[in-house]
């Protein structure tokens, strides 16, 4: 009956975004393994991951993920979702289920974090860049016969570190 109850009122990209998981055109990136492009498919109720070829319910998914017991990811559910379903949980299953949902937080913010360092790094480095691109333009434009030479290196130099910082902005994205 609370397996009914739990599939019945929520659908994976609720889960999904309870938990963090990003979703884009009903697929995700498997939390089951390394996976740098998306590999699971979402459905209604269920997923299926192209590439370790995990699959299951809503429950199941919880299961495998908090690396429960059914029982144990269906309680989970009902605390985490509010559905004040009949379901007895322990004051140690509330504690349990309470850090979790806190490392959660925790690394959902460390993620964004990190991205918004990533983000700040990336236009540092383009505007470093666009900074060297207006030193080589203008340096162009006073090249001379005289001093083509000396000129040609130094754009040179400066097209060196452009490039370095192309590397650098293709590694962050």
């Amino acid at each position: 009956m609370l397996k009914e109850n739990i599939l019945s009122l929520l659908n994976m990209s609720d889960v999904l975004n309870k938990y963090n998981i990003k979703i884009r055109n009903n697929m995700c990136s498997c939390p089951f393994h390394k996976d740098k492009n998306p590999s699971m498919k979402i459905y209604d109720k269920s997923f299926y991951c192209f590439s370790c070829n995990r699959t299951g319910d809503i429950i199941q998914f919880v299961q495998y993920l908090f690396n429960l017991s059914f029982v144990d990811a269906m309680k989970k559910i009902n605390y985490d979702f509010n559905l004040n379903l009949k379901c007895s949980l322990s004051k140690e299953e509330k504690k349990h289920f309470k850090k979790i949902q806190e490392k959660l937080e925790k690394e959902k913010l460390y993620k964004k974090q990190l991205e918004n360092r990533k983000k700040n790094k990336f236009i540092l480095y383009a505007n470093l860049y666009l900074l060297l691109k207006r030193q080589v333009d203008k340096i162009n434009k006073t090249i001379t016969y005289e001093n083509w030479e000396e000129q040609t290196e130094i754009i040179s130099n400066l097209q060196n570190k452009m490039e370095i910082l192309n590397m650098k902005m293709d590694l962050l994205y």
